[in-house]
């Protein structure tokens, strides 16, 4: 077993060899090498439940602050690239959820963290008018507020997970 992976060698006649000669004519075959992963189907399907939910959020916030603080057009591609690096720290370090079958309500404040930091993001080089700046300082301490919230949930929850602590850290350091 090596880590989620278990590797199956499937080679009656000749054990673990690397290379197995047909005995029938010359021909060298390699051996099968089948990669069976463990069943995460009610975890994916919640985290993609959560990721969608927190997709619309961030949409409706962007689209929002971008109308209001006539913001540029780069905004919202600004956004959306923030929000894929989240994306992909959800997807690799999801497997480490493990044994929970969802994502609770502390990685749910968190991804709310991760739509505020997206937003966040997305100003940068969007100007320096007194609105923007206060927007800013407002997605800032939102963000942080909720810091605090997602690690009390998850510890009276009974929701602690490797999980959970390394995607709250990784939202910390893309806020700082």
């Amino acid at each position: 077993e090596n880590g989620n992976l278990m590797y199956r060698h499937f080679n009656a006649r000749r054990g673990n060899a690397p290379c197995q000669r047909n005995s029938a004519s010359s021909e060298r075959r390699a051996p099968v090498v089948v990669l069976h992963m463990p069943s995460h189907g009610p975890l994916r399907r919640s985290a993609a439940a959560s990721a969608g939910a927190a997709f619309v959020l961030l949409l409706v916030g962007a689209t929002g602050l971008a109308q209001v603080l006539s913001l540029g057009d780069h905004y919202l591609p600004k956004v959306l690239m923030g929000f894929a690096v989240v994306l992909g720290l959800l997807v690799l370090l999801l497997p480490a959820h493990e044994p929970h079958r969802r994502l609770g309500p502390a990685s749910q404040v968190t991804l709310v963290r991760a739509v505020l930091t997206a937003l966040l993001f997305g100003l940068i080089g969007e100007g320096s008018s007194a609105a923007v700046l206060w927007t800013a300082c407002a997605l800032a301490m939102l963000a942080e507020g909720l810091d605090g919230v997602d690690g009390w949930l998850a510890r009276r929850g009974g929701w602690v997970s490797p999980f959970g602590a390394r995607f709250d850290m990784e939202i910390d350091a893309l806020l700082v």
